[in-house]
């Protein structure tokens, strides 16, 4: 009569009982789901190897993408049952965007009801089975492989019968088993060579492109928005710096924000192959972090993180390692010193980067009342809990220049402290992208422009994929009289970012500023197709109207726009051209009479009287704005002003300001 042995697998302290399905640490059972459990199984069956996660997918969810994420809480629901830790693991080994492998302590052992294997050797009734399913399954892993013939085996040994042939002993049939699992390993082991042969299957292409779409914010509070932008903004910041590797820039990303999305259009509108999309929920002292790598071809699973929460502190190494299985899953192979730069870590301060976030939320809303104001104080606080903390002092320096720009502070109070902010930051990082455009910015204000040059060309060489970079420098060119250059520039930045409305209407003015008003028109129709209302389209637009001898267009554009400083300037000039005299006059009067009472800068003055005619008017203010050092003069060679460039005191102006 044969006999049946069962196997138990002993993990440590714990065990594990495959054919009743029990998983139990010493005397306690342990609660583990089916599937979760039948994979746990498979990875100890197959430990002398990683299983992929398309290894798995196919096995247990018939090979469907959309259960890629499930795979991922399954392993996560095992090592929960197991005490185990992904940053310290002691029994399930992750590989990103790879799969998993078993690397716990392990020991079989074989029973017959109860009895150990030990007692089964020693009793002639043994009966061992290996089923012909078990080769059948190994081939099916391969279809490729060679096989090797490894017949259904059945040893018996039972009570003695009365028989011709003699009675094969205990020794005997030890050997024959050996012999059939022998064969069966060496078929598993061929089978398995030829599945990881390069010879067998074509390795796949790396991808080239992605987009990081922003995070969800999970926590229902709309005061956590800083916390999963800034999370997006970081991974857009570390993936940035893979060389050969497209990403795309924060505010085309950000056009996607709170909508639902289908990949396929995404990829499209950006001009990439995969997305990053997840969430973050921020609760108490515990962060979730959950995110997946999706093909904007066919919207299929790439590749998803292992989530779970983690304290607020331990962030910064949770961004650093889906940073890492997300360039692995984009098949991307870094080397030691581009992995370390792709993660480094700009500050150990919890308390310093979560105001360096907040910090970079309200400078992204610039264009709102005091959200400049605010992250001047968010970036304050982050230097001083982190005084060596780089990149809070490139963006208080970049606070700062667009304080100028868009709130009445003066030229001296915003460039000194942009500069002493930049100068620091470079001085802290000189690796630091964002640290060189900040100090090129402040050097193209005050006019420095060999210092502005080296620093943008140095700024781009650190991180291609930086469209800020770009964009700026190519406004510089401008600036300098090199056209051609700027338009390659922006065009760069452009792709960087597709979406951007202040790259894309810059695209129209940097094409006005070279005298080419037809394609700058196309430009700026262009940006305003993405938000009809854009104030910096709808001034470029009647500016290059006026240039091309559309007066009428332009007024018709005029009344479209926000009463601003600079856009009411703007409007001056341009009614001051299209005959709107009386409307031109009075926005000067206003323009004057408010000089008395905040900061206008001379240059916008200067400006409506060049629109009314007024060159001597507009010749002294423009004089006024050189004495004041006023970075508004970096607009020089603008258009607008064509009209006094045959004047011997606006050629000798422009001589002492440009190179």
């Amino acid at each position: 009569m044969a006999v049946e042995v069962n196997k138990e697998y002993l993990l440590g302290e714990f065990s594990l009982d495959p054919d009743k399905r029990e998983l139990r640490k010493g005397s306690r059972g342990l609660h583990l789901a089916s599937r979760p459990f039948r994979v746990l199984l498979h990875l100890i069956e197959h430990r002398d190897r990683l299983v992929t996660r398309s290894e798995l997918l196919e096995h247990f969810w018939q090979g469907k993408d959309i259960y890629d994420e499930t795979l991922t809480k399954c392993v996560g629901a095992i090592r929960k049952a197991l005490d185990d830790r992904l940053d310290s693991p002691r029994f399930i080994e992750t590989r990103y965007a790879e799969g998993y492998r078993y690397i716990g302590p392990l020991e079989d052992r074989f029973f017959k009801a109860g009895v150990s294997v030990v007692e089964i050797e020693r009793t002639r009734g043994v009966k061992v089975v290996i089923e012909e399913e078990e080769i059948q399954e190994a081939a099916q892993a391969n279809e490729q492989a060679q096989p090797v013939q490894v017949p259904a085996t059945t040893l018996s040994l039972s009570a003695p019968k009365t028989s011709r042939r003699a009675m094969l002993t205990p020794a005997l049939a030890l050997i024959v088993i050996s012999l059939a699992v022998g064969a069966l390993i060496t078929y598993r082991t061929r089978a398995r060579s030829a599945s990881d042969s390069g010879a067998s299957r074509p390795a796949l292409a790396p991808i080239n492109s992605i987009a990081v779409l922003p995070l969800r914010n999970l926590s229902g509070d709309p005061a956590q928005e800083y916390f999963s932008d800034g999370l997006t903004e970081g991974f857009i910041t570390e993936l940035s710096k893979v060389k050969g590797l497209k990403v795309i820039s924060r505010s085309s990303v950000f056009t996607f924000k709170g909508k639902e999305i289908d990949p396929r259009e995404v990829g499209q509108k950006l001009g990439v192959v995969a997305i990053l999309e997840g969430s973050v929920l921020k609760s108490g002292d515990n962060v979730r972090v959950e995110v997946r790598l999706v093909s904007t071809e066919d919207g299929r699973v790439l590749w998803a993180n292992d989530n779970y929460d983690r304290a607020p502190g331990d962030i910064f190494k949770a961004q650093d390692e889906i940073a890492r299985g997300i360039v692995s899953s984009l098949r991307l192979r870094l080397n030691g010193a581009e992995e370390q730069q792709m993660t480094k870590r700009y500050t150990n301060s919890r308390e310093a980067y979560d105001d360096y976030l907040k910090g970079r939320y309200y400078w992204n809303e610039r264009t709102i009342p005091d959200a400049l104001s605010k992250a001047v104080k968010y970036f304050e606080d982050a230097v001083q809990k982190d005084p060596d903390y780089a990149l809070a002092y490139s963006g208080l320096s970049d606070s700062y220049v667009m304080s100028y720009w868009y709130t009445p502070m003066s030229s001296n109070e915003a460039f000194v402290k942009a500069r002493q902010a930049a100068e620091k930051a470079v001085q802290l990082d000189d690796t630091l992208s964002e640290a060189h455009t900040s100090l090129a910015a402040v050097a193209d204000n005050e006019w420095n422009w060999k210092v502005a040059e080296t620093e943008f060309q140095r700024a781009i060489e650190l991180n291609p994929n930086y469209a800020t970079a770009h964009h700026w420098y190519a406004l510089h060119l401008l600036g300098i009289g090199n056209s051609e250059k700027a338009i390659e520039e922006i065009r760069r930045a452009q792709e960087s970012d597709p979406l951007s409305l202040p790259i894309n209407a810059d695209v129209g003015y940097i094409l006005y500023g070279a005298r080419r008003y037809d394609e700058a028109i196309t430009e700026y129709k262009k940006a305003l197709e993405l938000k009809p209302d854009f104030p910096m389209a709808l001034q470029g637009l009647a500016q290059a109207y006026v240039k091309s001898g559309k007066p009428k267009e332009a007024v018709a554009l005029i009344a479209r726009l926000p009463d601003d400083l600079q856009n009411e300037c703007t409007a001056g000039y341009l009614l001051g051209v299209a005959g709107e005299r009386d409307a031109a006059k009075r926005i000067l009067a206003g323009e004057i009479q408010r000089s008395t009472r905040e900061y206008v800068s001379p240059t916008c003055i200067a400006l409506v009287q060049s629109g009314l005619g007024d060159t001597n008017r507009a010749l002294f203010w423009l004089e006024k704005s050189f004495r004041e050092h006023s970075p508004d003069l970096s607009s020089i060679n603008d258009p607008m002003f064509d009209g006094l460039r045959t004047d011997p005191r606006f050629v000798d102006l422009v001589t002492q300001v440009r190179p």
